[in-house]
């Protein structure tokens, strides 16, 4: 991995910090100076290196975990095996056809993927949108769809597919969808 691949992940990481919000201050944890740095190694591992408002802090459990999914929420890993190498990445939004599974992991045509990763198909979000800024440093790619480059009218198509609506691919095409319903 190339350190300006690298810095692209740890970009995409501050981005999704920059949506964590202090429940206590209305100012995201990035900006509030509570991330001290973020370290990503070859290995495409991240490592956040962060403080909390005070000793006391109602979310010192939850805010960590709160970030680590978030983060994690940016690419699933498909595994060639539980616990194992990575095999290749899949994007936000896919649909997989579970085959087998053990306590942390559920197996698909491709591989093996984290259960934490995983929605239920009939998952519904109450804010269609909760989410979308994950997106915010993807770079803009006409008729991409994916992490590695997508445009507007996808975006929003995922939002709503992911959330069980329906929604047209082409922005034209959701103009006139969007009038009538």
């Amino acid at each position: 991995m190339t350190e300006e691949e690298i810095q692209v992940i740890g970009d995409k990481i501050v981005g999704v910090l920059k949506t964590i919000y202090d429940p206590e201050i209305p100012v995201d944890i990035y900006e509030l100076g509570l991330i001290y740095d973020v370290f990503v190694n070859e290995k495409n591992e991240a490592k956040i290196l962060m403080t909390l408002t005070s000793p006391n802090c109602p979310v010192a459990e939850s805010l960590p975990v709160d970030i680590e999914d978030k983060v994690k929420s940016l690419k699933a890993k498909v595994l060639r095996y539980p616990n194992k190498t990575k095999k290749s990445e899949i994007s936000f939004g896919s649909k997989i056809k579970v085959t087998d599974s053990n306590s942390k992991f559920f197996k698909f045509a491709k591989g093996w993927i984290n259960k934490k990763d995983v929605k239920p198909i009939s998952y519904k979000n109450k804010n269609t949108f909760k989410n979308i800024t994950s997106f915010k440093n993807i770079k803009y790619k006409w008729g991409g769809k994916t992490f590695k480059g997508i445009d507007c009218s996808a975006l929003v198509q995922i939002f709503l597919n992911f959330n069980n609506k329906f929604c047209p691919r082409d922005a034209k095409d959701q103009i006139k969808y969007f009038k009538k319903n």
